[in-house]
C-alpha cells in the first residue's frame, strides 16, 4: 500500500470526525496530548506530516472514536483508492 495515500485517508477521516464532533480543536488538542499547531500539520499536510501511533489513540480516544477502526477504514479507503487507479 502507498504510505502517503494511507496517510490522506487518515488525515481526511480524522478532520471529519474533527468537523462532527461538538468538541473545539482547542479541546480536542488538550484531551489527546496533541498541540494545536502539531495537529493541523499533521491533518493539512499528510503528506509530509504523518500521525504517530500514540497520538492516533489519542486522537481516536479525544473524539471517542474506536482506533482500531479509525486505522482500518483509512487503509480500506487508500486501498480502494490505489485499486481504483490501476
Amino acid at each position: 500500500m502507498d504510505s502517503i495515500t494511507y496517510e490522506k485517508h487518515l488525515a481526511g477521516q480524522l478532520a471529519a470526525a474533527i468537523e462532527h464532533t461538538d468538541k473545539s480543536v482547542v479541546q480536542i488538542s488538550k484531551e489527546s496530548g496533541i498541540s494545536e499547531t502539531t495537529l493541523y500539520r499533521r491533518i493539512q499536510h499528510p503528506e509530509s506530516s504523518f500521525f504517530a501511533i500514540n497520538e492516533l489513540v489519542a486522537l481516536s480516544h479525544a473524539l471517542g472514536l474506536d482506533f482500531m477502526s479509525v486505522v482500518t477504514d483509512a487503509a480500506a479507503a487508500a486501498e480502494r483508492e490505489i485499486e481504483e487507479q490501476k
